[in-house]
């Protein structure tokens, strides 16, 4: 287990108010991706293992720091992604999500 750090803002929590999620636009928040989750996860990587974020912010941060070539990198700075069912094979890496939503609509 490692840790990923996620800056939320109000807009995290802004109500969804458009019928294609796509168009959803997320206010931009800081995050860090360290050194130990960056070593830990490739190495799950490289060995076929699932990496598992917990909660959709964690999967923000994760996202926001694949390089091209689908591997993590360290990296610190912002994010705007949006993490949504039905996006899985939009996803960088193979990842599994375990998150509960606050809100009755998602």
């Amino acid at each position: 287990m490692t840790f990923v750090t996620l800056h939320i803002g109000l807009g995290t929590f802004r109500p969804v108010d458009v019928e294609d999620l796509t168009k959803h636009k997320m206010d931009s928040e800081n995050f860090i991706v360290g050194p130990e989750a960056v070593k830990l996860v490739n190495q799950a990587l490289d060995s076929k293992q699932r990496v598992c974020a917990i909660g959709t912010t964690s999967m923000r941060a994760l996202e926001s720091a694949v390089s091209a070539n689908n591997r993590l990198k360290e990296r610190e700075g912002w994010t705007d992604k949006f993490i949504f069912p039905r996006m899985n094979s939009r996803f960088a890496a193979p990842w599994l999500l375990i998150s509960i939503s606050p809100s009755p609509r998602c």
